[in-house]
Formats: structure tokens, C-alpha cells, sequence
């Protein structure tokens, strides 16, 4: 599997709801109009994203690479290619590559044509993809409600570690890289 950083393709925005903000609420005992709450809600999610090392709430993402990875790009949960281009070292020209016909995707992994693999100095890649799993494992909720509840009662301690049953009930979506 090929190693790599995915980056939402507009890190600005909102994740999807998961927990409404009456639910995280309810949960740590405060307030429907608490202002830390949206925010450690947000966190959380970007949290477990980044602890499981894949895109786990369902949005667009972009990865760029160095090549063609050898024909394949590998990622778990991909729903659909939205975009793949290329760019040739020292050239202003951006190629857009076309689904079917450039590339294909199954199993889910992102499989370049052959005739691909003769380009010379391909320099960049960039895949723009929509990925997480459909659908949303039953365990993120509550995963993101035990964030919110542990963060919210000890906020003041910037150095407190996520508590251990989050990190338990999320090791089956760890993606291990070798």
C-alpha cells in the first residue's frame, strides 16, 4: 500500500455531522448554546482521522504524488474519484486524466493505465478523492461523544492524553503502516 498524507480538498470546512450539538450536549451535561462544545466535537473527529491514519467521515479529499506510484493508489474506504491530473517537470501544462480510460477504480484502489507509465519526468499527481467508509462504523458516534466528554471535563490539562477505551474501541480502523 502506498504510504501518503490525504488532506481534506477544503480544509475550511465543516466535517459532517456525526453527533448534533444537542446530543454532545446532553452527553457532558451542559448547555445546548456552549460555545466549546462545537469545537471539541470538530476536534474529535479530526482526531480519530488522524489516530486511524484514513479518512474515516465521509467527504472530498486531495493527495498528491511523486509518479504514477507503480500503476496503483492504494486507499481504504475510497467511494469515488472526483478529479486525477499530472503535471511534467518544468512545464506550466496541467493534464487532466479521464475515468475508463486513464484510470480505473476497483477494489478500492486507484489503477493507472499502462500507457501512462511511459510519460517522462512526470513530476505530479494529484487525486482528488471522496472517501470514508459507508456505512459510518457504529462505534464513531460514541467514540466522539467519550472525546468530547473526557476534553470538556479536563480542559484546563493541555497535556491529557485521549482516554484509553477511545483508543481501544478504534484500533479495528487503525491503518498500520509497515
Amino acid at each position: 500500500m502506498t504510504t501518503f498524507t490525504h488532506e481534506p480538498a477544503d480544509p475550511a470546512a465543516a466535517l459532517p455531522t456525526v453527533v448534533s450539538l444537542e446530543d454532545a450536549c446532553s452527553w457532558v451535561k451542559v448547555a445546548d448554546d456552549d460555545p466549546d462544545v462545537p469545537v471539541l466535537i470538530q476536534a474529535a473527529m479530526g482526531w480519530i482521522e488522524d489516530f486511524c491514519c484514513q479518512p474515516i467521515f465521509n467527504r472530498e479529499f486531495v493527495v498528491t504524488l511523486r509518479g504514477f506510484e507503480n500503476g496503483c493508489f492504494d486507499s481504504l474506504y475510497v467511494t469515488e474519484i472526483t478529479r486525477v491530473e499530472y503535471q511534467v517537470k518544468g512545464e506550466t501544462e496541467i493534464t487532466e486524466l479521464v475515468e475508463g480510460f486513464d484510470f480505473e477504480l476497483f477494489d478500492n484502489a486507484l489503477h493507472f493505465h499502462e500507457s501512462l507509465f511511459v510519460l517522462q519526468n512526470v513530476d505530479r499527481v494529484e487525486i482528488r478523492f471522496k472517501a470514508g467508509p459507508t456505512p459510518l462504523p457504529p462505534v464513531m458516534p460514541v467514540v466522539i461523544r467519550l472525546c468530547v466528554a473526557d476534553w470538556y471535563d479536563n480542559r484546563a490539562d493541555s497535556k491529557r492524553a485521549a482516554p484509553s477505551a477511545v483508543e481501544n474501541l478504534l484500533k479495528p480502523y487503525k491503518l498500520m503502516h509497515f
